[in-house]
């Protein structure tokens, strides 16, 4: 009978463990909230980056470079070239890649959004996804296990997803 307390209530006993689950909880939605806030994030960015690439396509049209102005006949040929190269340097790409880059393989670089996904949508529980489930999910949309690697060591240069244990990975912050 020594060690047990007279004072001790099972009411208040409950109330505190209550209390203790609803903060774990609460902590956990918190990040939830926080992992999908990032990733519409992403998403939103993407599509302020395509619209803003229709929208300059659209403003700009096709001309051929082989047709020439009554006018282009009298310059002087100095002049042209110099007109040529500056109209070839305003050329825009009609897709804008994000934050992966556009000067890289856009294979690699769609490979490496799916793997991205993948890992936000797949590793939920935050201890992160193995290589063999990346490569489970992606096969089936005909990525080769090499192009996934490929891909997945390029994510790691760019410090865009962590090796959180051996072919491990979670996305860097």
């Amino acid at each position: 009978m020594l060690r047990l307390d007279p004072k001790w209530d099972l009411a208040k006993w409950l109330d505190e463990r209550a209390t203790e689950e609803l903060d774990l909880v609460g902590k956990h939605l918190g990040r939830e909230q926080l992992r999908l806030e990032q990733r519409l994030y992403r998403i939103d960015s993407l599509v302020r980056r395509l619209k803003r690439k229709r929208e300059a396509a659209q403003g700009s049209f096709w001309t051929d470079p082989h047709q020439r102005n009554l006018f282009d006949v009298y310059e002087s040929s100095d002049e042209s070239n110099t007109e040529e190269s500056s109209a070839s340097e305003e050329v825009l790409p009609l897709v804008d890649l994000g934050a992966l880059g556009s000067d890289d393989d856009p294979l690699l670089v769609i490979i490496s959004e799916h793997i991205m996904n993948t890992i936000d949508d797949v590793g939920v529980n935050g201890r992160g996804v193995n290589f063999e489930t990346i490569a489970a999910v992606l096969e089936p949309l005909g990525i080769r296990t090499e192009e996934i690697d490929e891909a997945l060591s390029w994510l790691l240069q760019r410090r865009m997803v962590i090796e959180l244990d051996q072919d491990v990975y979670g996305i860097d912050g």
